[in-house]
């Protein structure tokens, strides 16, 4: 079981070179293509039944998970900062919650999500001018063995012990995001069966992407993505992926 916190993992330390501290947190690679922030956290349910999932920690939440160890933040105020409106749509749009306030999702008193990472650690991408993105994009692109490696680390330490049958829902619409979640999940949880492109099983689990609260769209662009009024209605392929998985059955 794993309360709402931070985390103390070093699984892929040596997978970098050279380490050094910024602001209180260890970094792993710095100088290389790839960097690794060591601030690993998770939130919300202990033992779920559905995984909310990003990619890898931003600036921002990097920011303010250091503003939690000087007492200037609280930890359940990190995730979906100034878009939690935007995620009550997605959840809703998904038959998951319909809660007012939902808040208690990032605390230790909710039962059924976990939030947290697919990538624990926060990485982030050397650009030309030698300054790093947290950009998926930038990521994905700047050293892909490396990443699979790392995302593959997180997902057998943090994921494999998931209950039989849990969805996990994948916040992230990259083409090579969805490849690389394949290859991780195929490893981690057995053979894939597509259901449709950015749905599918991988052993007894349930996995869906979704267009993320928090991109660069607008708040009526999102609006209209869970309301699956766009070319393709992504929003129902996870809709139907959630009421297969049964997750909400009890």
């Amino acid at each position: 079981m794993v309360d709402s916190k931070f985390l103390n993992c070093t699984q892929c330390k040596s997978l970098f070179k050279g380490e050094c501290s910024k602001l209180g947190v260890d970094v792993w690679g710095e100088g290389s293509a790839l960097r690794a922030e060591n601030n690993p956290a998770v939130w919300g349910a202990q033992n779920p039944k559905i995984y909310l999932l990003g990619f890898s920690k931003g600036k921002n939440q990097n920011k303010e998970l250091i503003k939690v160890k000087s007492g200037e933040s609280k930890f359940e105020d990190i995730p979906f900062k100034n878009m939690r409106h935007r995620l009550k749509w997605l959840l809703s749009a998904l038959t998951i919650s319909n809660d007012v306030d939902f808040s208690h999702l990032f605390s230790n008193n909710e039962e059924v999500i976990q939030s947290a990472s697919l990538i624990r650690c926060s990485l982030s991408s050397n650009n030309r001018d030698e300054a790093y993105s947290y950009k998926m994009k930038g990521i994905l692109k700047a050293n892909p063995h490396l990443l699979e490696e790392i995302a593959t680390n997180c997902a057998q330490k943090h994921l494999k012990g998931a209950t039989p049958g849990s969805l996990f829902i994948l916040l992230g619409l990259d083409p090579d995001y969805i490849k690389l979640c394949k290859k991780v999940m195929r490893i981690v949880f057995g053979p894939i069966r597509k259901i449709k492109d950015t749905t599918y099983i991988a052993g007894d689990m349930y996995f869906v992407h979704v267009a993320h609260p928090s991109s660069n769209q607008t708040d009526p662009q999102y609006k209209a993505w869970v309301a699956g009024e766009t070319k393709v209605p992504k929003v129902a392929w996870a809709r139907e992926m959630v009421l297969k998985s049964g997750v909400l059955n009890g």
